[in-house]
């Protein structure tokens, strides 16, 4: 993990962060359906979340691109979102489980937001050295340094991720249901992209 000096670099991840009650959710799913040893999500150091941006980012920028969030959160109010199904999707390191949100104007409309005015601050180049955890799979790389060109605008995707799931685990089902969103946060990325420390945070409108 790098440290603040000028030259250093983190991997970053602006995202919602749900409520508690959602956050128990996911964590007591994660439990219940996943490997610990990939995902083991909690409300202190692996926060269950939905990705609104991802990108590597100088610690010389940290600070231009808290004011940047504060500024985008500023002009937005909190959202209804919609939690609508489980999907598992596979993966080259195993079936992920994922709690897809219902697409939101309001959502859609705060990524595109983001990517247009922090996407030219963000490099595609985080290394292992970037990311919060000492040692990182290839594939978490990937999905850092991929998300700009394959996951913005028309492939945005929102959702909350719950982990890889366990062999033979049974399929679950989650009813659907409402949250209101109003966290959202800029936070170091950790191995399988988690969420591991929130560098800054604004609350959406009332």
């Amino acid at each position: 993990m790098n440290d603040h000096s000028d030259t250093a670099k983190f991997a970053v991840d602006f995202v919602i962060l749900p409520p508690d009650d959602v956050m128990d959710i996911a964590i007591s799913l994660n439990r219940r359906t996943c490997k610990e040893s990939h995902i083991a999500l909690d409300r202190q150091k692996c926060f269950p979340h939905i990705s609104l941006l991802m990108g590597c980012l100088g610690a010389d920028h940290l600070k231009e691109a808290e004011l940047m969030l504060n500024s985008i959160v500023s002009q937005r109010k909190a959202m209804t979102l919609n939690v609508t199904h489980i999907r598992t999707v596979e993966s080259s390191m195993g079936d992920i489980i994922t709690l897809d949100i219902d697409p939101h104007n309001d959502l859609q409309l705060m990524h595109e937001s983001m990517v247009k005015a922090m996407g030219l601050m963000l490099s595609k180049d985080a290394t292992e050295a970037d990311v919060f955890d000492p040692h990182t799979n290839a594939s978490t790389l990937g999905w850092i340094n991929g998300f700009i060109p394959d996951s913005c605008f028309e492939n945005f995707w929102p959702h909350i991720t719950v982990g890889y799931a366990k062999e033979n685990i049974a399929a679950e089902n989650v009813e659907p249901f409402t949250f209101t969103a109003s966290r959202v946060a800029m936070c170091h990325i950790g191995n399988y992209c988690t969420c591991k420390k929130i560098f800054s945070e604004a609350l959406l409108a009332k």
